[in-house]
């Protein structure tokens, strides 16, 4: 019996069951729960259902999505003979479904919609063109075929575009103070999280607005810019650098078998495929991104700049090497995948630096000679408590032990303080003992667990060397000798010795030579009650004396980031640690002062000092006595304006144009969503959540549209019902919204702004088409089109609308008044009446006062008060 047999006889047995939708609950909860054997096994019977039904029986819309959430847990890679078999019949049988039909519905639609999509990614549910293309590609050089992704939306230009596999979470700074540093701002050294995850998002944003011809410039750009002398690069252009080429950098993906490419044919057929020399470009392009982004790192690395600057997109390239290697297999499987081994190494190596802390760049070492001669001498110590196990070790300022670990590239640490055995009343060196031994335990648990390696035997040669630039190299068996001359900041090589006496002597020698001192001393470990403690001087919050690293410590947030900064006193005196405590409580201060004068200098969307997260938009009115001396909607209110016929239009989606796809689809999940309403309407969030969660019309719509849905009510379509109702009081007011899914728009960044309908959506400058109807010539040379004869009538329809408007005649738009709200409805089948559109949603957003304030301009020199729902 064959694979295709067998499967529809499974789906014979599921279409005669009464109780289908049990079935179908239980497989998707054990989804979650199926390796990779499972998963294959199952998917090939949910899809056998779509594809083996009765004759004119439509799926069932939760088993479209059951499907869709299989393959996308599978992700790349080479798929098994029956899904190979049953995969394009499924394709057939959704294409075989009358439409319309009584059991085809919006959500029936979106769901085949977005099923299709997924399929797109295996070869056996390509075209021909498709499938020689790729192949072509894939023999070209990088053979870059199978995209390791879980995203759905794929569309036929995806082979080299970049994907980007993370949502970008708002998260606090990291707390990375420098032991040595009387004064250090976390800041200074390097970004906030959050900004970092900015730069990140601006740099991929950017990426998606550039066509192919910019795109190659801005690549030869970065490309100049790295080959220029190391030392002339400084730590801002590097990371700019680093973060265009990351932006633009694809995932890495599966390496093809020649004997794959040479099956189908691809040389023969490719010649008469115009998109493969397109495609093998990007590829082209790929491979240098990548060159260029190891060759970036290396240069961070040798300058060792901060690596806490670029910690996020460090992360996000870990996390695309992460991804490929629980969907496929080791890197070195990728398609070059050498270079991909090299790019994970080099970006372990920075995240564990920036891990332990920010590091002094060697451009602010080497910047004076008075800052070289005073630090010359500055010689660490090894500390006199050592645990003799590899991966613990003391920390001072923690009181603590830490064990140390490599986790998915990741340094992980977890801190053993004695403060759990002081209170049981042991003594401080009983504390440290019994500390260490909860340390080994745990340790020996995680050798158990297979997390981490059993420690090698200490030996006199693995020991630390007592003297400066000496070190032990285990790979070589011998003792390598190189100091850090202050006079030029460069490396200089002693060389390398069997013994450890010879490399000692000759280390001293070039210590001698450059006037430093050689010997490294043993640093005791000054017992915590010994250490002296200051409770606050004052009643100033969020300063506190930390006794392991006897400083004050100030920790707060502003501006939703948080800052840190350490104030050593100079000793131990009570002059000194008053002091200490002033610049700490001055400090803090300051902060506060900045967080009022930038809350005075913002434009106010809520009452009080809730700053508008569109305060920077170029388009936001400013305010002054001779121009613009009212803000335009209390202008409205008042009256105060030239009372002419106004048309007030909107389009359905409006926002979606302003989100490229690859960002729409790194959003859709619930942490950004929930994300994105923290930050665009912050303490509204909750109820803004809670409202389009119970409403009707969006609590089935996934993350991204719903985001979208919710910004373009507030932003849009219910601002200018609002203003239509402050206009329709004095003056002859039109409202309209334009609801067409347009195939072709001068906005296409989000490819559901040019889908079309039933999927698409009418996005921003979607009516721009159909105000200034397009003819051939603009056509060509627009590019700009009209999919069909009813898109071509409507457009003509509604320029003639607007021109019999503008020139006084009767027209097509209907008089808005507030008390009834009706509009006018433009779509695919000309005009209608609408009537309450949106109303409840409009109605929550002007009861909770966000209307009336969402585009208000410059308040701070208005004579006008705000205006408050």
């Amino acid at each position: 019996m064959s694979q295709r047999q067998r499967l529809r006889r499974h789906a014979g047995k599921y279409h005669r069951l009464a109780h289908k939708s049990t079935v179908i609950s239980k497989y998707s909860a054990k989804a979650d729960d199926f390796g990779k054997a499972d998963l294959r096994k199952h998917a090939a019977h949910v899809a056998a259902w779509i594809a083996y039904g009765p004759k004119g029986r439509t799926p069932e819309t939760d088993v479209l999505k059951l499907l869709r959430k299989f393959m996308g847990q599978l992700g790349g890679g080479p798929l098994p003979a029956r899904l190979r078999e049953v995969l394009p019949d499924v394709q057939e049988a959704l294409r075989s479904v009358p439409q319309p039909s009584a059991r085809v519905d919006e959500g029936w639609t979106r769901a085949a919609h977005e099923l299709r999509r997924s399929l797109q990614k295996f070869r056996c549910c390509r075209g021909p063109v498709e499938k020689t293309c790729t192949a072509r590609v894939s023999k070209e050089g990088a053979r870059d075929t199978v995209v390791v992704s879980d995203m759905s939306d794929m569309s036929d230009n995806d082979l080299a575009d970049a994907q980007h596999d993370h949502a970008f979470d708002a998260t606090d700074a990291r707390d990375a103070g420098d032991g040595n540093a009387i004064i250090q701002v976390e800041a200074d050294a390097a970004p906030p999280a959050h900004d970092q995850h900015l730069q990140l998002f601006s740099k991929i944003n950017e990426w998606g607005f550039l066509d192919e011809a910019q795109r190659l410039e801005r690549l030869e750009q970065v490309e100049a810019m790295a080959k220029r002398p190391r030392r002339s690069l400084d730590q801002a252009e590097l990371a700019e650098a680093i973060n265009v080429v990351v932006a633009a950098l694809s995932p890495p993906r599966r390496q093809r078998l020649q004997q794959e490419a040479e099956a189908e044919g691809v040389d023969s057929e490719c010649a008469e495929v115009p998109d493969c020399q397109k495609n093998s470009q990007l590829v082209g392009l790929q491979r240098r991104l990548r060159s260029l982004l190891l060759e970036a790192l290396r240069a961070w690395r040798l300058r060792r700049f901060d690596c806490q600057a670029i910690e996020h997109v460090l992360e996000h390239v870990q996390g695309k090497i992460s991804k490929f290697e629980d969907n496929v297999g080791e890197i070195q499987g990728a398609a070059a995948g050498e270079v991909w081994v090299s790019i994970k190494q080099t970006v372990d190596e920075l995240l564990q630096r920036a891990e332990a802390g920010p590091s002094m760049p060697e451009a602010q070492r080497t910047n004076s000679a008075a800052h070289r001669s005073k630090n010359a001498g500055a010689l660490k110590g090894r500390l006199e408590r050592q645990s003799g196990i590899q991966g613990i070790h003391w920390s001072n300022a923690k009181s603590a032990w830490t064990v140390s670990r490599q986790e998915a590239g990741k340094q992980r640490q977890i801190n053993f303080s004695i403060a759990e055995f002081l209170k049981q009343g042991l003594g401080e060196e009983e504390a440290v003992e019994a500390t260490l031994q909860k340390a080994k335990a745990y340790r020996e648990e995680l050798v158990r667990q297979g997390k981490m390696q059993p420690s090698k035997p200490s030996t006199g040669k693995a020991s630390q060397s007592l003297v400066r630039g000496v070190s032990f190299d285990e790979r070589n068996n011998s003792w390598r000798v190189r100091l850090l001359d202050p006079a030029t900041g460069k490396f200089l090589n002693g060389g390398s010795f069997k013994n450890q006496d010879e490399s000692e002597g000759k280390a001293r020698e070039m210590a001698q030579t450059m006037g430093l001192p050689a010997e490294r001393s043993v640093v005791p470990v000054q017992k915590l009650s010994e250490l002296p403690r200051f409770a606050p001087l004052g009643s100033q919050k969020g300063i506190i004396w930390r006794v392991g690293e006897q400083c004050w410590y100030a920790d707060g947030r502003f501006h939703g980031v948080r800052r840190t900064m350490r104030f050593r006193p100079k000793d131990g005196s009570e002059a000194a640690v008053k002091k200490a405590w002033t610049e700490a409580v001055a400090w803090y201060g300051e902060q506060d002062d900045e967080k009022s004068q930038s809350a005075a200098k913002s434009p106010h969307v809520f009452s009080g000092d809730r700053l508008s997260p569109f305060a920077t938009l170029t388009s936001m009115p400013i305010l002054d006595s001779e121009t613009l001396p009212l803000n335009p909607l209390d202008a409205m209110q008042q009256g105060k304006y030239n009372k002419v016929p106004t048309i007030l239009s909107s389009v359905t989606n409006e926002t979606l144009a302003f989100v490229p796809t690859e960002l729409m689809r790194l959003g859709d999940n619930w942490p950004s969503y929930h994300e994105t309403l923290r930050i665009v309407f912050r303490e509204r969030a909750d109820k803004v959540a809670a409202h389009y969660a119970a409403s009707p019309d969006s609590s089935a719509l996934p993350p991204a549209r719903r985001a979208a849905v919710v910004t373009t009510d507030a932003l849009m379509t219910c601002y200018v019902r609002y203003a239509a109702r402050a206009l329709a009081a004095r003056s002859d007011t039109y409202l309209s919204t334009f609801m067409l899914q347009p195939h072709s728009s001068q906005m296409h960044l989000n490819s559901l702004c040019v889908e079309g309908p039933p999927a698409g959506a009418s996005c921003h400058a979607a009516d721009i088409l159909y105000q200034i109807p397009t003819s051939p010539r603009m056509t060509q040379r627009t590019q700009l089109f009209y999919a069909s004869d009813a898109e071509s009538k409507l457009a003509r329809h509604y320029a003639r609308a607007i021109i019999r408007f503008a020139s006084g005649r009767q027209s097509d738009f209907v008089q808005y008044n507030g008390s009834e709200d009706v509009s006018r409805r433009w779509s695919i089948s000309g005009n209608s009446t609408l009537q309450r559109y949106h109303d409840a949603h409009c109605n929550f957003w002007e009861d909770v006062g966000y209307a009336a304030d969402v585009w208000r301009g410059d308040l701070s020199r208005s004579p006008i008060p705000q205006f408050v729902v």
